[in-house]
């Protein structure tokens, strides 16, 4: 139930096995996709108060353990 803020209402078309999150809005959009070491958001995290800075803080970490 966490929200990130949206500015559009385009949305990211991708092969399944890349999307890692999705919300449901009247269809199922893909939200962030990963592929290999490259990884997006559909949304902005640095719009999105103490929701994206916990994203960027838990991305960090994932990226210092790799």
């Amino acid at each position: 139930n966490t929200h990130f803020y949206f500015d559009h209402s385009y949305h990211f078309a991708c092969e399944k096995e890349c999307a890692i999150a999705t919300v449901q809005y009247d269809i199922e959009v893909v939200v962030a996709v990963n592929r290999d070491n490259i990884f997006g958001v559909q949304f902005h995290p640095e719009k999105s108060s103490n929701a994206g800075l916990k994203l960027f803080r838990n991305f960090t970490r994932y990226i210092e353990q790799c």
